[in-house]
């Protein structure tokens, strides 16, 4: 996941389950800086990552870390499942 201070972002990975997904939209915080917002738009197969996510929508997060290299998010999924993200900063070594 890229956080972009411009409010936008982009959401990329690969699952066992569900293939390759993506995501791209704006953010905004929420909850008194308690929480996340993503606004996602629709995605095609041309997006370079080789997958389609047909509809656009809103997903709301709690924040639950937030260190300078780290951000752990949880939120509820649309048929109620909790989901847990937990991301790591890197820097790609070429």
């Amino acid at each position: 996941m890229k956080i972009h201070r411009d409010e936008s972002y982009n959401f990329y990975y690969t699952s066992q389950v569900i293939g390759n997904y993506c995501e791209e939209g704006v953010w905004s915080l929420t909850d008194k800086k308690q929480g996340l917002k993503f606004d996602y738009k629709a995605q095609d197969q041309g997006n370079g990552f080789g997958c389609e996510s047909p509809v656009a929508g809103t997903q709301n997060y709690e924040i639950r870390r937030l260190k300078s290299k780290q951000l752990w998010l949880r939120g509820i999924s649309k048929n109620g499942d909790i989901l847990d993200f937990h991301f790591k900063s890197y820097v790609r070594q070429y």
